[in-house]
């Protein structure tokens, strides 16, 4: 069960959660705190319905299969060819974003690494780990889960002890929803 609980916090938080003091400064702290719990209930959701989905139904199928069973052919044929662009393209960002903030603290540590040697070690690391299974995996991500949830509560002590919270200007400045939002789906 924590396993699991863990694989779906990761999956639904993800890398992205670092983009949000940008959206937070971007939006404001009112805005950014109802995005973030809006868009969070409807990803779980989501997920949610996805896993009941493959309960109730006989077959197993992947998104593609379930979209034609459900919804029809062409539905079907459009979530076959976006889903596995929309994997790939995550993937990449994945490893763009997870080897760039690697090399962010190796360079804060001084260690002259390169950014884009970085993220070839990056995916490297992250290749062996699919390559070796999903069990092993789903260990390595629970583990990454722990880290991040840990991260977050860091960062978030850093910013309340720094004074963020004083500026009053950014509690309702709506300036515009493409940058936000493209942040907390991510």
């Amino acid at each position: 069960f924590l396993r699991a609980m863990l694989a779906m916090t990761g999956t639904i938080v993800g890398a992205g959660v670092f983009g949000l003091p940008a959206v937070f400064h971007h939006i404001g702290l009112f805005w950014g705190t109802v995005l973030y719990v809006g868009l969070a209930c409807v990803v779980a959701a989501m997920h949610l319905l996805y896993v009941e989905i493959h309960l109730v139904t006989e077959h197993s199928y992947r998104l593609g299969g379930f979209a034609k069973r459900i919804l029809g052919p062409l539905f079907g044929t459009i979530t076959s060819i976006t889903y596995p662009v929309h994997i790939m393209g995550t993937n990449l960002i994945y490893i763009l974003l997870g080897g760039a903030f690697v090399a962010s603290l190796l360079q804060a540590a001084q260690s002259g690494f390169s950014v884009m040697l970085v993220q070839i070690c990056y995916w490297a690391v992250v290749a062996l780990m699919v390559y070796k299974g999903l069990r092993s995996m789903a260990k390595w991500e629970a583990i990454a889960t722990w880290i991040l949830i840990v991260l977050l509560f860091v960062v978030s002590v850093m910013g309340l002890s720094s004074g963020w919270h004083s500026a009053p200007q950014l509690m309702f400045a709506w300036n515009g929803a493409k940058i936000p939002l493209g942040i907390l789906l991510f």
